[in-house]
């Protein structure tokens, strides 16, 4: 399936050249007790205008935050060691995957490092939002103030261009003994929206209209050859249902034709070609990443369209993080659909997982979203949504990378939407494969 991990991990190139002097260390001294996070200042500040507005003060008591932290490994240099054993052939370890809870009670976070980090928010006056089995990522929910008060940051309304947005001025810092458990804290900015790539949704449904009128010329063409043939007789049941199935088989060919041709995927091929044959996703969990949700019945809608049994609508399953999507299908139910209707085209056996969350603000982080579906029991996490390497910071970048890190030790395959955007959206992570 043509998805996978996210535009801003390509970010990598540019955001690694920009002058914050991270050294070898993952802390910058700030003060005795207080340590800095670097990297979460965002390089497009430089090019935007503060906003001064005199609901500020009000804006910093009451408005919504969520922040995702993303903790450290306890023992990374072992980590990393595991990770090389597990993929190289030479190894006694290789292919040898612990699932993600065993990855981290035996290279942390450990449960002493989670607790300390989710006691010092807490005690800071956030709520837990969403916690992680495997401890990398702990989701809590406050208000600008709390933030501000909890990290020593103040954060401003800015203007670049036509795009209003709030994000941190300066680094955050906590106390020494939490930084030092601490990757990352993402939400402090809500420059950055995903969004889906559009382009595929558009020929698809474009495609998917000339099949529907090439199946309703074939369906009146046989009527009439039949209605011949039988010389004034009426048609039969026998013989209706015969045309119907006859025009139902070209238009479950016409449909599946061009999903594949908009992934580039070879089409006229019936089965699939040999590396496919014999494979239809059996025992396989499929975990869908979105920023929206579907109407089910559409689903099932679909699953008759391609003449699946119903039943498969069965293997089809909603996981809602941080409270999910929203209760009805917003502007980008299309994306959403379009996935579920490529895993059912490609591989009908595999279980789909639709994990959805919000996105207005800084609600819901991609880290989140990723490590709720390697904590999930998926095989393979599929990703269409990206946003744009100057809307996010390298903190966000290696973050991200962490807890694609850890889907790459349970053995969980990542595929990142490459974009409808070609050569120009390259795949800068080795922990996701970019289609």
């Amino acid at each position: 399936m043509r998805h996978f991990t996210v535009n801003i991990l390509y970010a990598v190139i540019l955001l690694l050249i920009a002058p914050w002097g991270w050294a070898d260390s993952p802390e910058t001294p700030i003060t005795s007790d207080r340590v800095a996070l670097p990297g979460h200042v965002l390089p497009a500040l430089s090019m935007a205008q503060p906003v001064a507005a005199p609901s500020m003060a009000l804006k910093r008591v009451a408005e919504p935050l969520t922040l995702t932290i993303v903790l450290r490994r306890s023992d990374p240099a072992g980590f990393e060691q595991y990770l090389r054993d597990v993929y190289d052939p030479q190894s006694p370890q290789y292919l040898k995957f612990l699932n993600p809870e065993e990855v981290s009670d035996r290279f942390g976070p450990s449960q002493d490092d989670y607790d300390t980090v989710q006691a010092y928010f807490e005690q800071q006056g956030f709520t837990v939002a969403e916690g992680s089995r495997n401890r990398m990522t702990l989701t809590v929910a406050g208000v600008r103030s709390t933030a501000e008060k909890a990290l020593r940051i103040e954060i401003g309304d800015y203007v670049a261009g036509e795009r209003q947005f709030f994000a941190n001025a300066n680094e955050p810092t906590l106390p020494r003994t939490v930084a030092r458990k601490v990757q990352s804290v993402a939400g402090l900015s809500d420059l950055a929206v995903p969004r889906p790539q559009i382009l595929k949704t558009i020929r698809i449904v474009f495609g998917a209209v000339i099949c529907d009128l090439e199946y309703a010329t074939i369906y009146a063409g046989l009527f009439v050859a039949v209605a011949n043939a039988n010389n004034g007789k009426p048609i039969t049941p026998e013989q209706l249902q015969k045309i119907k199935d006859e025009a139902q088989k070209f238009l479950d060919k016409c449909v599946r034709n061009v999903v594949f041709a908009a992934y580039g995927l070879p089409v006229g091929n019936d089965p699939p070609p040999p590396a496919w044959q014999g494979s239809d996703g059996t025992g396989q969990t499929i975990g869908l990443l979105e920023f929206d949700t579907f109407n089910p019945s559409d689903a099932a809608d679909f699953i008759r369209l391609i003449g699946l049994p119903e039943s498969t609508f069965n293997r089809i399953s909603q996981v809602h993080v941080n409270g999910g999507a929203g209760p009805t299908p917003g502007p980008d139910q299309d994306e959403v659909l379009l996935d579920i209707n490529t895993v059912l085209l490609i591989a009908p056996g595999a279980k789909i997982a639709v994990y959805d969350a919000p996105f207005t603000g800084a609600n819901t982080s991609f880290q989140s979203l990723f490590n709720a579906m390697i904590n999930g029991g998926v095989n393979i996490i599929s990703n269409s949504w990206s946003y744009c390497e100057d809307q996010t910071t390298l903190a966000d970048v290696q973050s991200i990378d962490a807890i694609l890190q850890s889907a790459a030790a349970s053995g969980i395959s990542v595929f990142n939407g490459s974009g409808d955007t070609g050569s120009t959206c390259l795949n800068g992570s080795p922990n996701t494969i970019g289609v």
